[in-house]
């Protein structure tokens, strides 16, 4: 559009927060500028660089009365600019851009038009296209979470935002009522993830099915990560993942949801985080070697033990005795290949741990779960004893099943 046009005040404020990002500046404004919704501004926020991108910056605000330009005086950090472009927004939805991104020029238009004919939905982003250093696509080295929340109950909605890591919603495009209800952007590691919740709470978010955003994926260690978000290198957590996960759950503990929805959103993350084959899991692991040690159907509840340190001993008890439980009675064939022995010596600690539980009364309908695998496994271990010593120990040479008929059709 001809930049002399009067549309009003704008009606989409779109905020770039830079620091030296020169390379990819141009390319990423462009794109911005090529829009085909007409009635936007552009704010850009320049953090004090040092290299020529407050000069590229003020080359397209000279040209386009859409573009306001600022500066500065000192790096604030990443989190304070992102919340000052917001904080300059005049529009009714904001958007959040990068240095280094690209959209397609429908991008705008497109998710206005699911926030307008959609009051609920508080978000609209679009899939993604990854591209490198040089602009090539790539795959994304890991599944990551794509957000879309459309028609679901808070509890999912915040299940799905732990579903997977990798969040890349921040740059779609909000409702700024929304998100002055929010604490903006933190100085955390995964302070995105962060505001998703905040925003979740609020309501439902929309991913529109077309690949209409460029995200430009470069690799950045944690302590980067942290010094480019807080504009200082002195407090870099060791352990990011974890923090994260206890910052998700103290803001699940801290809102005004029902005590009983609470408990389900917390064991819905918990759940999320300690997961086998799950990358929040690996992660976890890695900042918390002790965890490791323990076997490996145990360190689900360690974990949990770490990161909800409100856990109770009679819960931490419940829970290592029903991972115990599961562990043994999902394992049959396992137990059949073992020697008596071993079956003893699994069945005993079993039954030390469940000594240890006195509060049976406390949990309802688990009673009678737990009472039929207590009962269901003593019986399985005393079937399984007579049967191996009756076929002359059949079980310690290897076999991998034994009963009196001598068949290996069930484990």
């Amino acid at each position: 559009m001809p930049t002399s046009d009067k549309l009003g005040p704008p009606k989409v404020s779109i905020g770039l927060p830079v620091y030296n990002g020169e390379p990819h500046l141009r390319n990423a404004i462009e794109s911005l500028l090529s829009q085909d919704y007409a009635n936007f501004e552009l704010i850009i926020s320049d953090n004090a660089s040092t290299d020529g991108t407050f000069d590229l910056c003020r080359t397209f605000a000279e040209r386009d009365s859409r573009v306001r330009l600022y500066r500065n005086d000192t790096n604030i950090g990443a989190a304070a600019n992102f919340n000052r472009v917001f904080e300059l927004a005049d529009g009714p939805y904001f958007s959040w851009a990068a240095h280094d991104d690209l959209v397609h020029s429908t991008y705008v238009s497109r998710c206005v038009g699911v926030l307008e004919e959609n009051p609920d939905i508080l978000l609209c982003s679009a899939d993604i296209t990854f591209i490198d250093e040089s602009g090539a696509v790539i795959d994304y080295p890991a599944q990551y979470c794509r957000l879309h929340t459309r028609g679901m109950d808070l509890r999912r909605r915040a299940k799905c935002l732990t579903s997977a890591v990798g969040w890349f919603s921040l740059y779609g495009i909000f409702r700024a009522t929304a998100l002055r209800k929010t604490r903006l952007i933190t100085p955390d590691y995964g302070c995105d993830v962060l505001l998703l919740l905040e925003l979740l709470f609020q309501g439902q978010t929309n991913v529109l099915p077309e690949r209409l955003f460029s995200f430009r994926y470069i690799p950045k260690e944690t302590r980067r990560y942290v010094t480019d978000i807080t504009g200082s290198a002195e407090h870099v957590p060791a352990n990011p993942y974890t923090r994260l996960a206890q910052g998700l759950l103290r803001l699940i503990e801290d809102s005004g949801e029902s005590v009983d929805l609470k408990v389900a959103m917390r064991n819905d993350l918990l759940d999320n985080v300690t997961r086998p084959s799950r990358r929040w899991r690996e992660l976890i692991l890695e900042e918390n070697p002790a965890i490791a040690r323990y076997p490996r159907h145990v360190q689900p509840v360690e974990m949990r033990r770490v990161l909800y340190k409100q856990l109770s001993a009679s819960e931490l008890a419940h829970l290592r005795l029903r991972s115990h439980a599961m562990h043994i009675l999902r394992l049959p064939a396992e137990l059949c290949s073992s020697s008596w022995r071993a079956m003893r010596v699994t069945y005993d600690h079993f039954m030390a741990e469940a000594g240890r539980v006195h509060f049976w009364a406390d949990y309802g309908m688990d009673v009678g779960y737990m009472r039929r695998a207590v009962w269901y496994l003593h019986n399985l271990l005393r079937i399984l004893g007579r049967q191996s010593f009756r076929s002359g120990h059949l079980a310690e040479r290897g076999r991998s099943s034994v009963n009196s008929g001598g068949r290996k059709d069930d484990p």
